[in-house]
């Protein structure tokens, strides 16, 4: 990305005979502060012009557009759910917007949770319907966390955390990660209940 609204594509094969001739090029209407994050045959732009951009990697062609209402500084964070075979995308839309999930295919809103500030794991729950499996653990305003189903974002459970941080977003192994401030390595389990 530059300071003028682009984001450029250079096939990293043509680099290594100097200058590319095929250079992709897609404009938003703001600058960004934060670089593109590629899930798949996506790339996945946030702007300041208040939009998180969907560009098509192979022709840079754009393939939706979600516009928040608020600014967007923050890159957009990708969590597969494997039980429905799709991928969520994940952006907290401004200080003071929603922490909200996105379908990754066409831009549709799933769910927004207002007070959440960024997603810090994904767990696996053996419920019997595949939409209540995947559980996204998110980090909120209050300095709690909670866990809300990933498919549509209601929550279901809720616990202080005013003694960590800052946490780290993991998608790939059932651990919440954070700092303490006393210094102590803590490991936590789900109770059965």
């Amino acid at each position: 990305a530059d300071g003028k609204f682009n984001v450029y594509g250079i096939l990293t094969t043509e680099l290594q005979s100097g200058k590319p001739k095929n250079v992709r090029m897609f404009r938003t209407q703001g600058p960004m502060v934060v670089g593109p994050v590629v899930v798949g045959p996506y790339l996945y732009v946030v702007s300041r012009d208040r939009s998180l951009y969907c560009i098509a990697r192979g022709d840079f062609g754009q393939v939706w557009r979600y516009p928040t209402g608020e600014l967007l500084e923050q890159p957009p964070y990708p969590m597969v759910d494997p039980f429905l075979n799709r991928t969520v995308i994940l952006v907290k839309c401004g200080k003071a917007g929603a922490f909200t999930g996105l379908q990754d295919t066409d831009g549709k809103l799933l769910w927004e949770i207002p007070g959440a500030e960024g997603a810090i794991a994904r767990f696996a729950e053996p419920e019997n319907a595949m939409d209540q499996r995947s559980i996204v653990v998110v980090q909120n305003e209050d300095k709690s966390i909670s866990g809300h189903y990933l498919s549509n974002g209601k929550q279901i459970w809720r616990a202080p955390a005013q003694e960590f941080h800052p946490f780290c977003q993991n998608s790939r192994e059932e651990f919440i990660f954070a700092a303490a401030q006393s210094g102590q390595i803590i490991c936590a389990l789900q109770k059965a209940d």
